[in-house]
């Protein structure tokens, strides 16, 4: 039998996958022969921002380690305290730090995988089981 190619691969995992919790467990054995008529469209690969994989809190977390105690206590007072105009000031200024931290998190995707047409067909097969006596 002839290997499927990586895009008969990629659609034959398309044609099915939701009807897992109509299968009880269970082994089973058997062979399906399939026609699939498809059209297909695999889109370029791209560079993504990976989001989670950036933490704004490691800015934080570098922030207070450079201060000490009475410092920190300073900090939260600051924070609580102030107005609302300097709270914005330092949130602009947080935000250029934290775009910073999230710019090394692009990583390269494989191009989407989008199937318009799919129609699956299973051929019938005529089996003879045997059974000697």
């Amino acid at each position: 039998m002839p290997a499927m190619t990586p895009i008969q691969s990629l659609i034959v995992s398309k044609v099915k996958p939701k009807d897992r919790d109509s299968v009880v467990p269970g082994i089973y054995e058997g062979l399906i022969t399939l026609e699939i008529k498809y059209k297909a469209n695999v889109g370029e690969d791209y560079d993504q921002r990976i989001v989670g994989k950036a933490c704004p809190w490691t800015l934080v977390a570098a922030a207070l380690s450079m201060l000490n105690g009475v410092s920190v206590d300073a900090l939260v007072t600051t924070a609580l305290e102030a107005d609302p105009e300097t709270i914005k000031d330092i949130k602009a200024k947080a935000a250029s730090a934290i775009a910073a931290i999230k710019a090394p998190t692009f990583k390269r995707c494989k191009g989407k995988v989008t199937v318009s047409t799919l129609n699956v067909e299973v051929i019938p097969q005529v089996i003879a089981l045997v059974v000697n006596a």
